[in-house]
């Protein structure tokens, strides 16, 4: 068997409009994406039988900010009705005015009697839910051969490993402990109650808290910041360069959706093995402490955070803060102490060059090198799950590794995205770089929204052979083109 993957497709959102007025699309390759699928439907001539794996952050619920819902501005919701309605206009948008798109792209794949996988991101969370998984399959022309993995459970197909990849990250895993109560409720018919219910509720992560309440509200004038993908801790330092009074909204972010926080007693081991969302009760961090975390503390001190800023409030209090925050958000950018303001010129751009380079620095793009925590995690699963092959998304950036294991060697593989993605010039991030001429015209760039020439569209995806047995024979990164 061939077998794709691909992820991290984010489809949905508003498209930026020919008057110039910034959308929140990130995934421009409807077209090419839509022509990909008809191609690996294609491929059953030549092997017989494909299938075709969506790993993760397959639609993106936060991206349709502009639905007309006073629940349109949340970082989560159990309302089945609610998501629905956003699906069907994410479904439409994606066919790009015609009535031929990936979803019927997906549906003529598993007519012709090909296989169809989707697991679960942290941008989709909301299509685990009973009513719109049925929705799902009545799009894609019934069950089928189709399967979506949803409960946090890797797809394992012999000695192959796939996964999404954000229970690595601490900003961004789900409590699916938390979330299949929800599930379980609704199913019932009783998904108020559970919602009514002041414990054990779901509740994202704060990296969705962060995309909801802060990077919806700048990017709406600065289209950049909504490119800067994953949403974690490294972006930190780049939003408070766009102004400090960010912090307040930022810690709130953390209180909010930082009830309980990631730890492993091994790079992929839970140190709480009863919870399916590998999550631990732990101090809360605060936005001070976590600065110093990802840029150490001489660094972090140069952003003059607040020791304590709000730290000390429950989670209660911390959402109803954001709340208040968020909506001042847009008049903190548009304000003389934006750092794009003429009052500020060149007094920040050190400090936003800094937290370039650490979000830079958290993710390489070297294609044949991972970075931690990833590369530990997957080092991990070869090793105790004798796998040849383990894939991630998430991260955006498409790598394959070979990682050398006692006397064998296993292949990891991040399919990266099928958005757009950021891409800065080295030589802006040098230190020194702040002051020179490249860096101001860098700037001017970013606030004009003229990015493209920082663009880059990956298209990226895994090829991986499987004998009748399933063992893995090759597995290779690849980019298509049509």
């Amino acid at each position: 068997m061939r077998l794709f993957v691909i992820s991290d497709l984010h489809l949905g959102g508003r498209p930026h409009s020919d008057s110039g007025s910034i959308g929140s699309q990130i995934c421009q390759a409807y077209t090419e994406l839509t022509s990909f699928i008809d191609w690996v439907r294609e491929q059953a001539k030549e092997t017989g039988s494909v299938e075709l794996v969506i790993n993760g952050d397959i639609v993106d619920f936060l991206m349709e900010d502009d639905y007309g819902s006073t629940n349109a501005a949340s970082p989560w919701t159990a309302d089945e009705s609610l998501i629905l309605q956003k699906l069907e206009i994410i479904i439409d948008r994606t066919r790009n005015g015609t009535k031929y798109g990936p979803f019927e792209a997906m549906a003529a794949l598993l007519a012709a009697g090909q296989n169809l996988t989707f697991l679960l991101g942290n941008h989709d969370v909301e299509l685990s839910l009973p009513a719109v998984r049925r929705y799902l399959e009545q799009q894609l022309g019934g069950a089928g051969h189709f399967r979506f993995i949803y409960d946090g459970e890797a797809y394992v197909k012999g000695d192959l490993l796939i996964e999404h990849g954000n229970r690595y990250d601490s900003w961004n895993i789900i409590d699916h402990s938390a979330l299949r109560q929800e599930r379980s409720m609704l199913s019932r018919g009783l998904g108020k109650r559970m919602q009514q219910r002041t414990s054990d509720a779901f509740t994202p992560p704060p990296g969705s808290f962060m995309v909801i309440k802060v990077i919806n509200e700048i990017k709406r004038k600065y289209r950049f910041v909504d490119l800067l993908k994953p949403e974690t801790e490294a972006v930190l330092p780049i939003l408070l360069a766009l102004h400090p009074n960010l912090q307040h909204a930022l810690q709130a972010a953390l209180q909010a959706g930082y009830q309980s926080a990631n730890e492993f007693v091994t790079p992929a081991e839970p140190s709480n093995a009863g919870q399916l969302s590998a999550q631990s009760q732990v101090a809360i961090p605060t936005l001070a402490t976590t600065l110093k975390k990802v840029m150490g503390a001489e660094d972090a001190s140069k952003f003059a955070v607040q020791a304590t800023n709000g730290g000390e409030l429950g989670a209660a209090d911390s959402l109803r803060k954001l709340r208040e925050l968020s909506a001042n958000i847009k008049a903190f950018i548009d304000g003389k102490a934006s750092l794009f303001s003429e009052h500020t010129a060149g007094s920040r751009d050190e400090l936003l060059r800094m937290g370039l380079n650490v979000w830079r620095g958290k993710l390489s793009r070297d294609e044949q090198r991972e970075v931690s925590p990833y590369r530990d995690a997957a080092e991990q699963l070869i090793i105790e799950g004798r796998f040849k092959c383990v894939v991630f998304g998430h991260t955006h950036l498409p790598k394959r590794e070979v990682i050398a294991t006692g006397g064998a060697s296993a292949i990891y593989i991040n399919t990266g995205t099928w958005t757009d993605t950021m891409e800065i010039p080295l030589n802006l991030l040098e230190p020194g770089a702040a002051a020179s001429t490249d860096f101001r015209n860098f700037l001017g760039d970013l606030k004009a929204n003229r990015l493209d020439r920082y663009l880059k569209r990956h298209l990226s995806y895994a090829e991986i052979m499987l004998d009748d047995d399933d063992h893995v024979l090759s597995a290779d990164l690849k980019h298509y083109q049509i």
